[in-house]
């Protein structure tokens, strides 16, 4: 059963504000990401530091559009880490929403 106070499982952008945030963070994947790590329904990302005014944009952007996930924001000398947690009422849709942050692995590069 949902507690009536809790944020729905579901994302309030248009379409086309899907697409422009996924080409944003693929951008910042890219440019930035240097590591992540994941444990169940937490991913940890550590990104440059010089990226911190678009890591802290992104999570901004990431808690008004998803407010059923939380996140927590630190930097210092070794980079920006960002941890996000998907409740456990959300675990069919983790694997998906965590790819959007740290990509997929290429189908060609995965052991046959």
């Amino acid at each position: 059963m949902t507690d009536a106070n809790e944020p729905p499982l579901a994302c309030n952008l248009s379409p086309q504000e899907l697409r422009d945030r996924r080409v944003s963070l693929e951008r910042l994947r890219r440019e930035a990401l240097t590591t992540y790590e994941r444990d169940d329904l937490d991913l940890t990302l550590h990104y440059r530091l010089d990226a911190l005014d678009r890591v802290q944009a992104m999570v901004v952007g990431e808690q008004q559009c998803c407010a059923f996930m939380t996140f927590a924001i630190q930097d210092d000398a070794h980079g920006v880490h960002v941890r996000m947690h998907v409740p456990e009422r959300a675990r069919e849709a983790a694997d998906d929403l965590f790819a959007l942050f740290v990509g997929r692995p290429d189908a060609t590069t995965m052991p046959g």
